[in-house]
């Protein structure tokens, strides 16, 4: 399903996908997070101040064909063992560290000795990779992409089933498919007091500054290269200088792409253009040169077509220099473009990246960009990223601690216009209408309206104004023009042909009232649809009508700003679980992290737009969306790391959150106190924030050990807010102090109610220790903040902040968020066992409950799921799936009173893209109707899942619709759904032990015993953990589902590289030597297969791929060398370990094993059962 954001000038989009979520983990019973819409990446309206329209449905992205011969192959970015430049600490032989923290550096350096022996490491290991993966697939791949700075790998073009293979081959870690991801100043830094930086009154006593030196990068869609705003020369006379004495990207003359028309100069001293997003660097869409003049723009005065005001606007550091990374289009970014753009940007040694797309929520520690931020993150790079426009609790993005997830604001400046001292008619006129509009006044003057009149293809106009009118058709009249379908200004271009004065651009219904603060071509105003109604009424009476466009007039409201956006996404943040299902976001939990971090102005945002090739189109613009809150932050952090050099990414992200403005700001309604969940710690305050008296430091490590895939805790990360969504009663968080300061200074902390609260809630204790500290100069100190919330009902959140208060005003006061959520209880929502046993048994580990004195686990089937696979057409009207239902699959199941789960999921498919949608037949027709939806699921794969729990009984039509097809006529999809009731099938079971105290963990042993499984099969059940017998107090309920791998599983179906919802038992691996390397390979030819290809088996939850037998593979763990097989870590560079394991792996070359070209080695952890 796709949606457009409403009301929000140009590109601003959200590409976020939503699943029902059946097992909310630890949630109460009654716990329902607000579901996230579905997008992808569309212009808002429509009709954006410079908007073209965008083309309906999915963005294309990597994953279109690359030529016709390769329709079937998808972009892949595949993740390699070892650590990029900006990780490694020097833990190989004769390779030197290039870890900056390690080196004592801020930045990485990548031009030095040791940098450039390491990349050419890199280089090497990435060609042994690729050389195993083109003997794998025994065909030539083409490489995309390679990372080697902040994240290590490749982007290669494959198939489905190839990918499969690829993620059995030693040396990888990780394959991840391409996705596309939405694209998510004038008073703007004034509000967030910027002057005081660039005046130096805000800064402590260091020197002012506007970013002297130091370089911003933009990830985006080009940059409008001849704008004002990034001319070496700015409007206030400051001639940039290139601190780095050269150009990068395509405007350095060494680069293959060079071209002498795409020139940089002093201030935008380098542009990157990626082949998934456009064919050069230029801007053709104006979201990327609206973030970069934000971020950095020059200062410049408005000139508007009809109109200059003695008005100047800039970024917010307009003295700082830009390189720009062009890797999206108008329809989206793809993510092998965007994580080779945070790749490049690291490498350039950028200051600061803005990054104002949408971050998928699946696991930080997982996610390409994610990770690429980390690697930024170790590089000394700060980002700041939008938070998302999806408005709704529970749907804040970019939930990396890593990055800085920024909220929108309003500021209070408009652009007043309007429709004034109208006369005439048969109708009495109506009275002034205000409006909106940066243009000169004119008038008195003749007023129609456009419809009726002939346009440029000789058709009476519907009013719309959508195409020119031919010269002379008016005389100097202003014309109304409905609003919708075209960019805002263009109609006025087109009424200006014709021989208009004036335009009023009214409103439609479906615009409601609020308007555009746009630069029209002439004088102008942009009406509500009251007023545009009531004046076409009018102007349907009588004749002679005259009326005034009543000229632009500046005003800053301080009582309308500072409140929040309507469309900014809000907290209780939410992050997955790695990887129940690959491409399906699903499982999301709440996250142990305060999202989004701060907040600045988004709402009417003026700056720069992209050059109309076909009209001289104004190239200002105003837009909205947290697309233009982010670069305030990236701008904000520009400024900072001028007055401070030295300070790293998160002690500048620190510095912004303490001395944040959380006092002011208001939800969208202008009086309700905005809380953490909207704004985190507050809106950015530069009036401050160069003058924080402490920061907070997180080392590298920390991030690392704070995944929860791996049992870590992102609440313990020394961060400026404190968050715990899993809290036991009492929580406890740690926090390291460092002192900006030469000289001592004395603290004291306590807690306060956030703002609108009067006191905490009842019974609510939260306490600092120690609450009065001395920060020696430049030392530490470390509090301990304690929470006891036993007091609130299950699954409510408490928000409270620690205020610090330094003695006699020596440093600005400072404060930290906090919010904890109770729980009493911790179970996963879902054990996911891909297997090729008909019984076995697995270990659910690490559950927390209330005391329990007994314990009893109800099982629900297994049953087995209902296979139907089906050609089935593209769907010519894929936006809109139920106008005929007929082209898609449906099949129908009924669901009985006891149902636990229904689920339904596509588990292979040759179209590129399918989306699932499940609905209860209310009125019993058998079509699926959008008003009966249950569950949409729209990730831009094939991979989609839908279940629901407890569901209402009745009849369920499940419907899967062919979005993107493969370039066939048909596509064949398979489809599973499964009915699990409450009855026991005797085939799955659970016990545990008891007693066991409150909150202590505990494992459950699970067991199946099925008649037989098939690759393919999917068995599902569920498990109800129970207080006492088997009537006892329901703990909660966790799904079970057991997938069967062996050889008659499709190749189009992937086993995911991990079960994240429950741990294998662990079986200690035999010793084996370390390997000398791969074994050559034959010089002889292949035999030919006679079987089809072999499918996927996964061992100890990593994918292998071979057709060998599960007897020659247990052969192989006990003794490889008699099958000639050789033993490896997953990093062959380094020695094996916890966090390197070793594999066993054998040749398929040897006689012993059945061979057939697709694959040449079998990967797996050795030791397993």
């Amino acid at each position: 399903m796709r949606i457009s954001v409403g009301a929000m000038a140009g590109t601003i989009a959200i590409a976020l996908v939503a699943t029902s979520a059946a097992h909310p983990w630890a949630m109460p019973a009654d716990w329902n997070p607000t579901p996230s819409r579905t997008g992808a990446a569309m212009r808002s309206d429509a009709d954006g101040p410079g908007a073209v329209p965008a083309p309906a449905g999915k963005p294309s992205g990597s994953g279109r064909a690359a030529s016709p011969d390769d329709d079937l192959l998808d972009g892949f970015i595949v993740q390699l063992a070892d650590d990029p430049l900006s990780r490694y600490e020097g833990d190989i032989d004769e390779l030197a560290a290039t870890n900056p923290r390690v080196n004592g550096q801020r930045k990485l350096d990548v031009e030095s000795p040791a940098s450039q022996a390491y990349l050419a490491y890199l280089d090497a290991q990435q060609d042994v990779v690729l050389g195993r993966i083109e003997r794998a697939l025994g065909r030539p791949v083409a490489v995309m992409h390679r990372y080697r700075y902040v994240y290590n790998g490749v982007a290669v073009r494959l198939a489905e089933h190839e990918a499969d293979v690829v993620k059995g081959i030693p040396g990888v870690i990780h394959v991840e498919r391409n996705v596309v991801e939405g694209l998510a100043t004038d008073v703007g830094p004034s509000l967030i007091g910027a002057p005081a930086i660039w005046q130096g009154t805000g800064t402590g006593g260091l020197p002012g500054t506007k970013g002297e030196g130091i370089v911003a990068g933009i990830i985006d869609t080009g940059i409008n290269m001849d704008h004002a705003s990034f001319a070496a020369v700015g409007g206030d006379g400051y001639q940039h200088v290139n601190p780095r004495g050269k150009y990068y990207g395509w405007c350095d003359p060494a680069n293959p792409n060079y071209d002498a028309k795409y020139a940089c100069n002093d201030k935008l001293i380098g542009v990157w253009s990626y082949p998934d997003s456009s064919m050069d660097p230029e801007d053709e869409d104006s979201h990327g040169s609206h973030t970069a003049s934000t971020v950095a723009g020059n200062v410049i005065n408005i000139v508007a077509p009809s109109i200059t005001m003695t008005r100047t606007i800039s970024g917010v550091a307009p003295h700082a220099n830009i390189i720009m990374y062009d890797a999206c289009d108008g329809g989206g970014c793809d993510s092998t473009a965007t994580t080779a753009a945070i790749d490049q940007a690291a490498a350039d040694g950028v200051d600061v990246l803005n990054y104002s797309i949408a971050i998928g929520r699946d696991s930080p520690w997982v996610n390409s960009r994610l990770v690429a931020f980390k690697g930024a993150y170790e590089a000394g790079v700060f980002v700041a990223a939008s938070s998302g426009n999806a408005g709704n609790p529970t749907t804040v993005n970019a939930t990396a601690p890593w990055i800085t997830s920024v909220a929108a604001t309003t500021h209070g400046r408009t652009f007043a216009n309007g429709v004034v001292d109208m006369s005439g008619g048969g109708a009495p006129p109506p009275a002034n209408i205000a409006g909106a509009g940066v243009t000169a006044r004119y008038g008195p003057a003749p007023i129609v309206y456009a419809k009726g009149f002939t346009n440029a293809d000789g058709v009476p106009d519907d009013g719309t104004c959508l195409k020119p009118f031919p010269a002379g058709t008016f005389t100097g009249q202003i014309v109304l023009c409905d609003r919708g379908t075209i960019a805002r200004v263009l109609k006025g271009q087109n009424v200006l042909a014709g021989g208009a004065g004036g335009l009023v651009l009214a409103n439609t219904p479906a615009n409601g009232e609020g308007v555009a603060d746009d630069a029209h071509f002439l004088p102008g105003a942009n009406v509500g649809a009251a007023g545009g109604q009531a004046l076409k009424t009018w102007l349907a009476s009588g004749t002679g009508h005259t009326a005034t466009i009543r000229g632009v007039s500046v005003s800053v409201d301080a009582a309308a700003s500072d409140r929040m956006a309507d469309f900014s996404s809000r907290g209780p943040a939410l992050t997955g679980i790695c990887c129940r299902r690959p491409g399906v976001d699903t499982d999301l939990i709440p996250a142990d992290l305060l999202k989004p971090d701060i907040g600045a102005p988004g709402v009417n945002i003026l700056a720069a737009v992209a050059d109309d090739p076909n009209a001289t189109t104004p190239e200002l613009g105003f837009l909205s969306g947290t697309s233009m809150s982010s670069p305030h932050v990236a701008g904000a952090a520009a400024l900072m790391l001028a007055v401070h050099p030295t300070w790293t990414p998160p002690q500048v992200q620190s510095a912004l959150m303490l001395t944040s403005n959380n006092t002011a700001i208001r939800k969208e309604d202008g009086t309700s106190p905005a809380t953490p969940f909207d704004i985190g710690a507050g809106r950015v305050d530069l009036s401050f924030a160069a003058q924080a008296g402490f920061v907070l430091d997180v080392a590298p490590a920390a991030f690392d050990a704070a995944d929860p895939d791996k049992g870590g805790r992102p609440s313990a990360l020394n961060l400026a807010s404190m968050a715990d969504a899993f809290c036991f009663d009492t929580c406890t968080w740690q926090r390291t102090l460092q002192n900006t300061r030469n000289a001592a200074v004395t603290w004291t902390a306590e807690v306060m109610p956030v703002a609108g609260q009067a006191d905490l809630p009842p019974g609510v204790r939260i306490s600092v220790t120690p609450s009065s500290f001395t920060l020696d100069p430049n030392g530490t100190q470390t509090i301990q903040v304690a929470a006891d919330v036993a007091s609130i009902a299950i699954g409510d959140w408490v928000m409270a902040q620690v205020v610090f208060t330094a003695t006699g005003d020596a440093a600005p006061k400072a404060h930290m968020p906090l919010v904890a959520r109770r729980v009493d209880r911790r179970l996963p929502p879902a054990v996911v066992v891909y297997t090729d046993k008909a019984a076995g048994t697995y270990a659910i580990t690490g559950l927390r409950a209330p005391a329990i004195s007994a314990l009893t686990v109800a099982p629900h089937g297994l049953v087995k799921g209902a296979l139907v696979s089906r050609a089935v057409a593209p769907d010519p009207t894929n936006t809109e799936p139920y106008d005929d239902p007929s082209v898609n699959l449906v099949v129908t199941r009924t669901v009985p009173a006891d149902t636990v789960r229904l689920v339904a999921e596509t588990t292979s498919s040759t179209a590129k893209d399918v989306d699932l949608y499940v609905g209860r037949d209310a009125n019993g027709d058998g079509v699926p109707q959008e008003n009966e939806q249950a569950c949409v699921s729209g990730a831009e794969s094939w991979e989609e899942l839908c279940e629901l729990s407890n569901p209402t009984a009745g009849t369920y039509w499940i419907m899967a619709s062919n979005f993107t097809g493969s370039g066939g006529a048909t596509d064949t999809i398979a489809l599973v759904s499964g009915v699990v009731t409450r009855a026991d099938a005797g085939n799955l079971s659970a016990t545990g032990p008891a007693p066991v105290p409150a909150f202590q963990p505990f494992d459950l042993a699970m067991a199946w015993n099925l008649p037989a499984i098939s690759g393919g099969d999917r068995w599902f059940g569920a498990l109800d953990v129970i207080s006492g017998a088997a009537n006892g107090a329901n703990l909660g309920t966790i799904a079970v589902d057991i997938i069967g791998i062996g050889d008659t599983v499709p190749p189009t179906v992937p086993p995911p590289t991990s079960v994240p919802t429950a741990t294998a038992t662990p079986v200690p691996s035999p010793t084996l030597a370390p390997p000398t390397g791969l074994p050559p390979t034959p010089t002889t030819a292949a035999p030919t297969a006679t079987t089809a290809p072999p499918s996927g088996l996964c061992v100890c939850g990593l994918v292998q791929s071979s057709g060998v037998p599960r007897s020659v593979i247990d052969a192989a763990v006990a003794n490889p060398g008699s099958v000639g097989g050789w033993q490896m870590p997953l990093n062959p560079n380094k020695p094996a370990g916890p966090d390197n394991p070793v594999r066993a792996c054998l040749s398929l070359q040897n006689p012993a094993v059945p061979y057939h070209p697709l694959y040449n080695s079998l990967a797996f952890h050795a030791g397993c059962p």
